[in-house]
This record gives C-alpha cells, sequence and structure tokens, in this order.
C-alpha cells in the first residue's frame, strides 16, 4: 500500500544519518549506490536443465513451474511469464498474475486469476491463488470480492500443514483487506505474522514486498522514524536488487516521507529516480511516483506542470484500473482546480468516489470540502470535512 501525505508540521522529522557507502540506506539524505541500483535492468540469467532438474524440452506443467520459478526468484518476470505459458491451471495461474501483478499490470493479472477457474488444483495451489486475486482486488478498490477471497483462502490453510512461503501470501491479503476496513492493529498483526512466515521461507521476495507495506503502514501513522526503519531493512535484503521496481516503490515512500516534511528537493530527486525505473521496466506503478510529483510540483506553485503531471498519473492508473493510485490522483488533481476551476474539480470528486477505494478518503473528504466552500454551500462544507 502507498500512504496519504501527512501534514509537515505533524511529527518532528526523522534523525538525518549519515551516507551510507557499504549498502543502500533510506536514511541518508542521497544514496548514489541506492540509485545505480534501481537502473538495474532485470537479469535474465540463463536457467538450464541442470539448475532446474528438468529437460529444456519438457513442456509439463510441472516442468515450465519449476524454470518459472528459478527465473522468478532471479528476478525475471518477463523470462518467467515465458517459461509459465498459459495459465492452464491454478498452479500456473496464480503464478502468472503475481508475473503481471508485480509488474503493476493488474488486468492482465486478473485474467490469469480467473482462467483456471473450472479445475481443481491442491490446497497450496488455491490459497494462493485466492490471496494474490485478492490483492489484486484490493487495488482496485473493490473491497467486497478482496474480503470474499481473504475468507476463502484463510479458511483453505486453516488446519493444514502447508508451507512457510504460502502463508506469508495469506498472512499479506488478510492484513491488505484489513486496510480496506481501516483496522490497523488487525493490518500491522497480519503484516508481521506474514514476514515472520516469509523470513522462516527465506523468501526475500516477500520480505521486501511486506517490509515495504509496513514501512507505508507507519508513514499512515506519522511515524517517520519506524517506517524508515522497515524501509531500510528491505534495502538490506540479500538479493533484493532481483526486483528492482519494488525497489522503486520503497524509494517512492521515502519520498512521500520528505514530502510530509516538507524537504522538496530530496522528495523530487527520489521520485525522478523511481519513475526513470518505472519507465525503463515498462511498470505502470510509474502512476504512485507521477503522482507526487504532480504534488511537489503543486505546492511549489507551478500549477500548469502540477496539472499535466496529475492528469499523466491519472491516465496511467486508469489503464490498469489501478483505485488506490486513481483516487490519490484524482483527488490531488481536484484540489489543484478547485479555485478557479471548482466544476472540474467536482468532476475530478465524483470520479474518484466512483473508484471505490477508502484509502484516500481522507484527501477526497478535504475535496469536497473545499468544492462545498467554493459553492457557498456550508452544510456541505461541515459534513465533508
Amino acid at each position: 500500500s502507498r500512504t496519504r501525505l501527512t501534514g509537515a508540521g505533524r511529527a518532528q522529522p526523522p534523525h538525518r544519518y549519515p551516507p551510507t557507502i557499504a549498502r543502500p540506506s533510506l536514511r541518508s539524505r542521497s544514496c548514489p549506490t541506492l540509485l545505480a541500483t534501481l537502473t538495474l535492468a532485470f537479469r535474465s540469467p540463463a536457467v538450464g536443465s541442470v539448475e532446474v532438474g528438468v529437460s529444456q524440452d519438457d513442456t509439463s506443467a510441472r516442468a515450465r513451474i519449476l524454470l518459472g520459478d528459478a527465473r522468478f526468484r532471479a528476478g525475471d518476470l518477463r523470462g518467467a511469464l515465458a517459461a509459465y505459458g498459459l495459465p492452464e491451471d491454478v498452479g500456473l495461474a496464480w503464478r502468472v498474475g503475481r508475473c503481471r501483478q508485480v509488474l503493476g499490470e493488474l488486468a492482465a493479472a486478473q485474467e490469469a486469476y480467473a482462467a483456471p477457474l473450472a479445475t481443481g488444483g491442491d490446497v497450496a495451489d488455491r490459497a494462493q491463488l485466492l490471496a494474490w486475486r485478492a490483492t489484486a482486488w484490493f487495488h482496485r478498490g473493490d473491497h467486497v470480492r478482496c474480503r470474499a477471497d481473504v475468507g476463502e483462502a484463510d479458511a483453505l490453510v486453516r488446519g493444514e500443514n502447508l508451507s512457510d512461503e504460502v502463508l506469508a501470501t495469506v498472512r499479506t491479503a488478510q492484513a491488505m483487506e484489513a486496510a480496506l476496513r481501516t483496522d490497523r492493529v488487525a493490518n500491522v498483526a497480519f503484516y508481521e505474522t506474514a514476514l515472520t512466515h516469509a523470513r522462516a521461507a527465506a523468501d526475500a521476495f516477500q520480505q521486501l514486498r511486506i517490509l515495504n507495506n509496513l514501512g507505508s503502514q507507519a508513514m499512515e501513522e506519522g511515524e517517520w522514524d519506524r517506517a524508515l526503519r522497515w524501509l531500510d531493512e528491505a534495502l538490506a535484503l540479500p538479493d533484493n536488487t532481483n526486483w528492482p521496481t519494488l525497489l522503486a516503490v520503497s524509494v517512492v515512500n521515502r519520498a512521500e516521507i520528505f514530502l510530509a516534511l516538507g524537504r522538496l528537493e530530496e522528495s523530487t530527486a527520489d521520485l525522478l529516480s523511481a519513475r526513470e525505473t518505472f519507465a525503463r521496466h515498462g511498470s505502470p506503478l510509474a502512476a504512485y511516483s507521477v503522482l507526487l510529483l504532480g504534488e511537489v510540483f503543486r505546492l511549489r506553485g507551478d500549477s500548469a506542470l502540477a496539472r499535466l503531471t496529475l492528469e499523466e498519473a491519472v491516465a496511467i492508473s486508469g489503464r490498469q484500473g489501478d483505485a488506490q493510485a486513481g483516487v490519490r490522483a484524482l483527488a490531488t488533481l481536484g484540489l489543484l482546480l478547485v479555485r478557479d476551476e471548482p466544476g472540474l474539480a467536482a468532476q475530478c470528486a465524483t470520479r474518484a468516489r466512483q473508484l471505490g477505494s477508502s484509502l484516500r478518503a481522507s484527501r477526497l473528504d478535504a475535496l469536497e470540502a473545499r468544492i462545498a466552500v467554493a459553492r457557498e454551500d456550508w452544510p456541505g462544507a461541515v459534513l465533508a470535512a
């Protein structure tokens, strides 16, 4: 998850640590090591038959999964997709969907999750599919389907002796569903349980994903030092450079902290770096860096550039059906327009409400209050506030 902007005066800024040379650290004000890391292309290792224990001519589902999983662990998402091929059963479907989702391709991910519904699959594969599909519903703002898939996944794993990898995925989905309900206690508890399982599985990918989300949750609370500790831990993970777009999400999160604290230059540098990484890998997750750049330009008073940038973020999120990014971008665009073009700002608010995500409700409430004030609708302003 990504977090809403918190006012600059709400908390003390995190302690400034000296730049780290040995490993990338989010606490340093500038980090060339991190920026270099983020521009690495996905590795495409030669994963041969000896490494995965199957013949390259074997096209069975088992062989495709073994080869695809090896490529996924190496961070070669496109190579993994090529190995998996068509999502013909549950085991292949959740793996294809996972790759698409990590790439930010939500529509393609959901197509993969829907493909094998008529087939069975073992408990572990079915739980993985349900949990990953639930997180796709989360990003698209569909609370009902997210909650349904999470509940079914949880019911499947109860009483089963399943791997830590499976349990990490299911608990992460439960944490994200709790966020939709604004249940902070359950959100953190599920994430910490998921992290325990991911560590037990030595799963660097899931650890990076969960640590990022824990950092975001701490940001929601305005606890900057705690957020930086989670994000620092993510960047210290072995093999984390296999997933440069996930590392770029960490940089976006750091940029949001800098933005909240009024450190606009540092925020801008991080956002430009992250946007370059997303662009290099063709990731629609670029919407998150672009919308925050729009916020930076708005705060700097460059309304024209802010508008262009925020409209770009709206377009990117709209193509993928990413409600989380879409609500944030539309609400910020509306706040930019409300003084001079309250009618267009109201259209932004309406579109944002239609997306259904509750994760940016406070920003949207602020926009609707400003619109009511512009219209001299004082009861409406009080209600929205």
